[in-house]
């Protein structure tokens, strides 16, 4: 994907994330040609090779794109506590029916 220096969409991120996303669904190596620095940043940050220009990305070869590496937050008890408690209260009203 080349990607325009000047114009282009709104939302780079929503853009690359999307087309990653397709492009490992569908089993299609992507990569992204941009001299722009935020998307460039988030191109590296999505796993998508990065190249300067379009004779570059057509000299080397690239595999797909590998995911972004995701941290795992652990549960927050206040969640646990409020999906309780709201079963708790369901089973009390449809008791009392």
């Amino acid at each position: 994907m080349v990607w325009p220096d000047k114009g282009g969409p709104r939302s780079p991120r929503l853009v690359l994330n999307l087309m990653a996303r397709r492009s490992r669904a569908k089993r299609v190596p992507l990569a992204v040609v941009a001299g722009r620095q935020d998307v460039r940043a988030l191109a590296t940050s999505f796993g998508l090779p990065l190249f300067n220009n379009a004779r570059q990305a057509r000299g080397e070869s690239w595999k797909l794109s590998q995911p972004p590496l995701l941290q795992t937050r652990p549960a927050r008890p206040q969640a646990i506590n409020l999906r309780a408690l709201a079963e708790d209260r369901r089973n009390k009203r449809f008791a009392s029916k």
